[in-house]
């Protein structure tokens, strides 16, 4: 438990949870206490009891303060990151929790679920991911909809929201497809399947990554998806890159989804605001997201937005050319007013088959007071894909000095000793591993 936490002490609102449970919780307290007198005190112990400041009033909290008293520059907990395989015997799927420091030790820290449902508490959110840097949660999960102990709004129970909007995968920065939810929002054919692993690769200076496929939540539809956090001098900081490949039977509409936070600053393709707010559609989940804008995406697509003081840039495209952005809001179709009012942009695309590939860029500064604003423009230029197929996907990053070419293996039984061979658009691919990285100077 302790190993999942955010490094401000949050936990990741995993199925039906609060975004606001976090390690200063008397249970965990206790916990950490216990933890430092049975198996020892370390770094990350300390930076928890910061973050706490408080012990349990025990013989293992006294022995948690003495330490955290005699320690001299205690900082924010920097655990290693882990994949925690879930079902009795380990086999049904896997959370995966993964992390790098940038070069001020700032812990970027990236989930995937690729697991079982969670029965009743479930969300239907398989390969869904949130993704958290200086000290705030960029790529967002809604969490419950529910109001806690809060006795006037409906007795403090689970709202009819739940349901229709905090649990369906369009809620999650996951692929929704044909404005369906996953497994249909049947809960017990849910429980029957889960995600299955592919790789998690955490031991590399400069990349890391995990990657899992959900191929049986849709009917005729099968999913992978491989997130990676990129380090490289080119960039200010860690880059996240994400590939999310879908192969289907006949035309599929794909959505793409991205919950944030934050002020849009720029795009690079033209929009139209609506006048008038409409709901996406009737669909469950959609049908509490006004439409707010539009506009066509055919190449790679870019959306810059600035939470707090840090700037944020998304490149994405997909294999095929038929793209559209459309910003969302929730709120629509909620008469009580029981839904907060957040925002994503879904990039849209049809066919059978389709890879996305995008980057989420974190640079720069902004303070208001000070009417600073440092690097409001990210470094990397374009992402496109160079093709994908059943052995492996390959997509070219740029920046203004570098072209960056990552190779992933598409291969359900690969290994990081395995040898990779791969025919892409007329070219051969080779690599040994799950994954590989090509740096060519512009």
């Amino acid at each position: 438990m302790l190993a999942t936490a955010y490094p401000n002490g949050q936990f990741p609102a995993l199925n039906d949870a609060s975004r606001t449970m976090s390690i200063n919780d008397a249970g965990v307290q206790v916990a950490v206490s216990q933890y430092a007198k049975h198996y020892g005190i370390n770094d990350n112990l300390l930076g928890m009891a910061k973050i706490q400041d408080s012990a349990w009033v025990h013989g293992c909290g006294l022995e948690l303060s003495q330490a955290f008293e005699k320690a001299t520059d205690v900082g924010l907990p920097f655990w290693p990151s882990v994949e925690l395989n879930e079902g009795p015997n380990g086999d049904r799927g896997a959370q995966g929790f993964m992390r790098v420091q940038d070069k001020n030790k700032d812990v970027f820290q990236l989930v995937m679920n690729y697991g079982q449902h969670g029965m009743g508490h479930g969300n239907f959110d398989t390969l869904g991911i949130s993704y958290f840097n200086r000290g705030k949660e960029v790529l967002r999960e809604y969490g419950f909809g529910r109001w806690v102990n809060v006795e006037p709004k409906f007795g403090g129970r689970y709202l009819d929201e739940n349901k229709t909007y905090a649990r369906q995968t369009i809620a999650h920065n996951a692929v929704t497809v044909d404005e369906t939810c996953q497994n249909y929002f049947d809960v017990e054919r849910a429980d029957s399947v889960h995600g299955l692993p592919h790789f998690f690769a955490a031991d590399n200076e400069q990349i890391v990554g995990m990657s899992a496929f959900a191929n049986e939540h849709y009917d005729g539809v099968q999913q992978q998806r491989s997130v990676f956090m990129f380090k490289h001098d080119d960039l200010e900081a860690p880059l996240l890159i994400d590939l999310f490949r879908l192969t289907g039977e006949g035309e599929h509409q794909y959505d793409y989804s991205h919950q944030f936070d934050g002020q849009v600053i720029r795009t690079n393709f033209e929009y139209q605001a609506h006048k008038e707010l409409n709901v996406l559609s009737e669909e469950l989940g959609y049908r509490h997201l006004w439409n707010v804008a539009q506009g066509e995406a055919n190449e790679t697509a870019l959306v810059s937005w600035l939470q707090e003081d840090s700037y944020y840039t998304w490149l994405g495209t997909s294999s095929n050319d038929n793209g559209e952005v459309i910003f969302t809001r929730t709120g629509a179709n909620d008469p009580s007013f029981n839904l907060r009012s957040e925002q994503s942009f879904i990039l849209r695309t049809k066919g059978e088959d389709t890879l996305f590939a995008s980057v989420i860029e974190t640079h720069g500064y902004f303070n208001e007071e000070f009417e600073q604003s440092v690097s409001a423009r990210g470094s990397v230029k374009n992402i496109q894909v160079v093709g994908h197929n059943a052995q492996a996907s390959v997509v070219e990053i740029e920046t203004e000095t570098s072209r960056f070419t990552l190779m992933v293996s598409n291969n359900p039984q690969v290994t990081k000793d395995t040898t990779n061979n791969a025919e892409i658009a007329g070219k051969t691919y080779s690599w040994v591993g799950c994954f590989a990285i090509e740096q060519e100077t512009l």
